[in-house]
């Protein structure tokens, strides 16, 4: 089932820009290329936000909106107001779920 909210999106996106770059925290405006990756990681990213978002993304779109907040604003717009909100935050650590 495709996810809808934008703040599990921002999440899932967190945490797939981190585990694929092997870092354990993301700036949302810093480039996934500037950060290290490469075409073989935006792949592997393609694939855990495919799986991790339940959407379908070709490649280009990975590869264009290299960073978070390209990615979440144009997958999941929001309003004015709570996009001067995010604009204040500028770096991002992924919220880890306890699995049993």
């Amino acid at each position: 089932m495709p996810i809808t909210s934008r703040t599990e999106a921002l999440t899932i996106l967190t945490e797939c820009w981190c585990d694929v770059l092997g870092r354990s925290t993301v700036g949302f405006d810093e480039n996934f290329f500037d950060l290290g990756g490469g075409s073989l990681d935006a792949i592997a990213l393609h694939q855990e936000l495919e799986d991790r978002l339940g959407i379908k993304l070709t490649v280009t779109e990975v590869l264009e909106r290299a960073t978070i907040r390209t990615f979440l604003d144009t997958r999941y717009p929001v309003s004015d107001s709570i996009a001067s909100a995010l604009n204040s935050r500028t770096e991002l650590q992924p919220r880890r779920l306890l699995r049993k």
